[in-house]
């Protein structure tokens, strides 16, 4: 069909645009959630010492669910444990979450609700550590799922130690198991003082600063959008009574009020030495070594008490002995366990002290220990302890020589360490080893377990995936494992199986004993399996996920084109529509000039009628064909350094008259250069400012700012007016294509400004909102990167 038998119909669809609004879909209705988070954050989210789940975050819960009616179930849990919930579906949103480019391609995020600081934590015995370049070299102590550990690798920096929580990194880093460890600052600060080891270790340097979001998983933006109404209708009065309540007010910290005391200390000192030396000519000799033996006395009792101290704080058993095995002394700790007395044990052998079990084993092993330490040697061996209420417990003993100046044995210290949870933990291990295995075996997908390149485990899953015996699979190398595998190239190589890693999941072709191909998804990483290291390889069947995959891959691509196509339309019929539209125009008012007079008034309504909807309708064709070029690769302006003080500067000139005539006063902050396509800024600008000159013309004192602020590596623009505003429920909707909140006669306009706003700013890798309250004006923002590639 040609042009002109074209044109009617394309007018009747722009029209039926123009007159008929588009519906949007209604939000997830919602009865009950669940929420899971850390158990360990304090003062956000941790346990009481009655197992009850506190902090900020749990109070947020409680009265979101007080403000919306709906149920939360709220469940503290290890971090990772938290992940797990989420991803399979048990949990609907994960709370005390850092948003990370990994994270977004799982889930949707709320608006942030807090600033976290996260830095590394160091021993206050180490130096030089300043930045990410420096943590090279150490085992850094971190959690399970931590946000921290993908900054970490992205770094190149791998050594690191995972633990459930941070509780058990403080209590790692306390018993001097780990001198480095990445913990954010509010639960680090919290454990670190209830340890009382907040002065052993500082820190030098902020990893990053992270934000709290709730997340959900992607594909329940509906739910999301409920969460967010929730919290919105909490208000900052109650969100500051809840923090007030957890923080509390600010007090001097342990570090500030030590170097108060330092600086006092210091200053007294000063002083003092100031007096004694001016003082010091008055004094005889006799004086000062007066002094310097009282000095020497205190030293002496300060070292005493130093060693008192440790030898009676200590939760050892620990006892002096003269070279024939009779105690001098013993520790409080010693005594106490046993309801004895120091006057009861004085000068007996320590091997008839009721330490021990009645029997000829510990009397020989302690007169042996006795002798060989008095010789200079250091004697251990294992053996039980009675406690005074019949309780026995598993100790590590040991006898060594205390040495005097002159090289000969003075005395003999004799320790007995609590063994008992190391001796339970192993067994523990062993049963874990056993469930283990009984679970691999229970497990659908393949699980092998490669040692010294041999195959020394592998699951029900991988026999029946591979169509093996159990015997015939425990016989397999690394090579005749590997020979079962094929890749794009044909049979697996071992540098090829190296990059399959825990992380990395190939997509491989496993051919069983019977010659069938299937695609599997293969992952590994390195374990400890009987007490040395061995690779444990996942192997799942993803044939339907890959034929699904490819079919998914073969629409998209159908989909692009014919996204092209409609473009390359829309744009050739928007251009072809002006030439009909400016004859019906022109012919329009050639009818009124020259048949004015014989064409009564009703006839002339029509006319204008005519010429109205014409201009409306070229105008609709315009920015159609401006929303099309947006975005349009074949007509895309190339980036340059764009100054922004200069296209506002153009947008207000071109809009002079109209803001003369409404008496607008505008305001104009300083405005950045950015990198971007000027044109496309301009038409920005001019939409935006555009509105708020509309949009306020009706108001007493009209007042347009325009303004920028640098945020992180982003600008944040501004367009703020205090014109009539926008409701609630329309802040999403405006920016949508052919939307529009008011009829032509109210304040004209094609419906299309805003969507060409929101494709620009989308095509500079930004965001685009409005902030605004019905009768209270309207605050457009929109975010361009600092520095844009080209």
């Amino acid at each position: 069909m040609g042009k002109l038998g074209t044109a009617p119909a394309l007018i009747l669809f722009f029209v039926l645009i123009l007159f008929f609004p588009a519906y949007t879909i209604s939000a997830e209705t919602i009865s009950e959630i669940n929420v899971v988070i850390d158990d360990n954050y304090p003062p956000y989210s941790f346990r009481e010492k009655n197992g009850e789940l506190v902090g900020i975050s749990i109070d947020h819960w409680k009265l979101w669910e007080k403000k919306t009616g709906i149920k939360v179930n709220l469940e503290g849990m290890q971090w990772s444990s938290a992940f797990e919930k989420i991803d399979s579906g048990k949990a609907d949103v994960i709370d005390s979450i850092f948003k990370t480019e990994e994270r977004q391609k799982k889930y949707l995020f709320t608006q942030p609700y807090a600033v976290i600081e996260v830095p590394v934590f160091f021993h206050k015995d180490i130096s030089g550590i300043r930045n990410l370049d420096s943590l090279h070299g150490f085992n850094i102590g971190v959690k399970k799922g931590d946000a921290c550990i993908e900054v970490l690798k992205k770094d190149g920096i791998t050594e690191m130690a995972e633990y459930t929580d941070y509780a058990e990194i403080i209590a790692e880093a306390a018993a001097g198991m780990i001198k480095v460890f990445c913990v954010d600052k509010p639960p680090a600060i919290y454990y670190l003082n209830k340890r009382k080891i907040e002065d052993d270790f500082k820190y030098s340097m902020n990893l990053y600063t992270g934000a709290f979001h709730r997340a959900v998983n992607k594909n329940r933006p509906g739910l999301l959008a409920v969460l967010e109404k929730g919290f919105k209708l909490i208000s900052a009065a109650e969100y500051k009574k809840i923090e007030v309540a957890w923080r509390g007010s600010e007090i001097i910290s342990r570090r500030e009020l030590l170097v108060f005391l330092s600086l006092f200390v210091g200053l007294s000192l000063f002083v003092f030495m100031v007096f004694f030396v001016w003082n010091k000519s008055l004094k005889n000799e006799v004086d000062k070594k007066t002094k310097e033996i009282k000095k020497t006395l205190e030293e002496l009792k300060l070292s005493e008490n130093r060693f008192k101290a440790i030898f009676e704080s200590s939760f050892d058993f620990i006892g002096l002995l003269s070279a024939d095995g009779s105690m001098i002394d013993a520790n409080k700790r010693s005594f106490d366990t046993f309801a004895g007395s120091f006057e009861g044990m004085k000068g007996i052998k320590i091997w008839d002290v009721p330490w021990w079990d009645a029997n000829e084993f510990d009397t020989k092993q302690l007169k042996l220990g006795v002798s060989e330490a008095s010789a200079g040697e250091t004697f251990r061996y294992e053996t039980n302890i009675r406690f005074s209420d019949g309780k026995d417990i598993k100790v590590d003993v040991s006898i060594s020589p205390v040495m005097g100046f002159d090289g000969s044995v003075q005395m003999l210290v004799i320790e007995a360490r609590d063994i008992t949870e190391i001796i339970q933990a192993m067994e523990a291990v062993k049963t874990s080893e056993e469930k283990f295995r009984m679970l691999t075996e229970q497990q659908m997908m393949g699980i092998v377990i490669i040692k010294n390149e041999k195959v020394v485990f592998a699951n029900k899953g991988f026999c029946e995936l591979s169509g093996m015996e159990y015997k015939e699979s425990q016989a397999l190398t690394l090579a005749g494992f590997l020979a079962k595998l094929q890749d794009e190239n044909g049979v697996l190589t071992e540098e090829r199986f190296k990059e399959c890693r825990h992380e990395i999941t190939c997509n491989l072709m496993l051919r069983d004993n019977q010659g069938e191909a299937k695609w599997v998804a293969v992952n590994k990483k390195e374990i400890i399996f009987e007490n040395s290291t061995a690779t444990l390889v996942n192997i799942m069947e993803i044939s339907q996920v890959i034929e699904v995959q490819k079919k998914l891959e073969q629409s998209v691509a159908e989909l692009l084109k014919s996204n092209e196509e409609l473009e390359k339309f829309a744009y050739v019929a928007s251009h072809d529509l002006q030439e009909p539209l400016r004859m019906i125009y022109i012919y329009s008012e050639l009818l009124i000039k020259k048949y004015g007079t014989q064409i009564n008034s009703e006839g002339k309504e029509f006319l204008d009628n005519i010429m109205n909807g014409a201009i409306r309708l070229r105008q609709l064709i315009k920015d159609l064909l401006e929303y099309s070029r947006v975005g349009n690769k074949s007509k895309a302006e190339p980036f340059t350094d764009v100054d922004m003080n200069e296209v506002v500067q153009t947008c207000l000139l071109d809009m002079k008259s109209a803001i003369q005539e409404s008496k607008i006063t505008v305001n104009k902050g300083n405005l950045p250069v950015i990198r971007g396509a000027k044109t496309q800024m301009i038409r920005l600008m001019e939409n935006l400012i555009g509105n708020a000159v509309k949009f306020t013309r009706r108001v007493k004192e009209p007042v347009i700012a325009v303004f920028a602020e640098k945020k992180g590596n982003e600008w944040e623009f501004c367009v703020k007016d205090n014109g009539i505003g926008i409701e609630e429920g329309y802040k999403e909707k405006i920016f949508e294509i052919f939307e529009k909140l008011h009829t032509q006669d109210e304040y004209e306009g094609t419906g299309i400004g805003l969507a060409v706003c929101r494709k620009i700013v989308t095509q500079h890798k930004g965001k685009i909102w409005v902030s605004s309250h019905a009768g209270e004006g309207a605050s457009f923002y929109f975010t361009i990167a600092d520095q844009q590639k080209i």
